[in-house]
């Protein structure tokens, strides 16, 4: 059988995962390593020119922290070597104060740069996380919508012999929609349901249900915890800082 989850979330928790490889983030950052001028052309042809100075920066915080992670891993190797090499003394009932003293301060080194290297990473994945994904190839250039290029089109445009109204102000009109009260509780740019608009509503999530079990799926309606990663690869992150926990232990 095949489990179904719940058709929305309204809350996103997510677990930190600390001293891991940069994790995957909206933009991945061997693209931008890789080939930069891609992502650049891409920018161009979103018409954000104030983000191509972000491409050079990134690049840059990546070699540092490439950088600093060879250094990492250079001390390391080393801390394995003394290691070895006290073994090999106290095997051989030889003098190892030198290298017990050299055994004390190479951690320390490697903690002092793994500090480093954690505040190049975030640097690295605030930048990245608001540089937008590379458009398609297919998309053509333009500089306003008027410049847009329809695909395909069906069916006709009906004509109506009298005004037309958005769904917005069609909503509004018939009492379906409440922006005044949305607004003073959220802020702008909100919105409440009202009645037939909200059994519509869970009637299309209930059709998606029963639609989705008869196909042989079960429903299972879990807890919302998602991973920091698993987020900020269908997300901006900075876009919602104020309304995500962050679990640990």
């Amino acid at each position: 059988m095949k489990s179904l989850g719940t058709p929305r979330v309204d809350i996103g928790f997510f677990t930190d995962r600390e001293n891991l490889e940069p994790e995957p983030v909206l933009l991945d950052i061997k693209l931008v390593r890789e080939n930069p001028e891609i992502v650049r052309e891409s920018l161009r042809k979103r018409g954000l020119p104030d983000k191509l100075d972000q491409v050079g920066l990134v690049l840059k915080l990546d070699a540092e922290w490439r950088h600093l992670q060879a250094e990492a891993d250079q001390l390391r190797k080393k801390r394995n070597e003394i290691t070895a090499a006290i073994a090999e003394a106290r095997k051989r009932k030889q003098e190892a104060t030198a290298l017990m003293k050299e055994a004390q301060v190479v951690p320390e080194s490697i903690k002092d740069l793994e500090t480093k290297i954690g505040r190049e990473k975030e640097k690295i994945e605030n930048i990245l996380m608001n540089l937008p994904n590379i458009i398609h190839e297919s998309v053509p250039f333009g500089k306003d919508e008027d410049d847009n290029v329809e695909v395909r089109k069906w069916g006709s445009i009906p004509k109506f012999d009298f005004k037309t109204l958005d769904h917005i102000d069609l909503g509004l009109k018939r009492g379906l929609i409440d922006i005044e009260k949305a607004g003073r509780v959220a802020g702008a740019r909100f919105y409440y349901l009202r009645e037939d608009l909200v059994r519509l509503n869970h009637a299309l999530i209930q059709y998606g249900l029963d639609f989705a079990a008869k196909k042989g799926f079960q429903l299972y309606q879990p807890p919302y915890f998602l991973r920091r990663d698993i987020i900020a690869g269908a997300v901006a992150l900075t876009d919602f800082q104020d309304v995500i926990y962050k679990i640990e232990g």
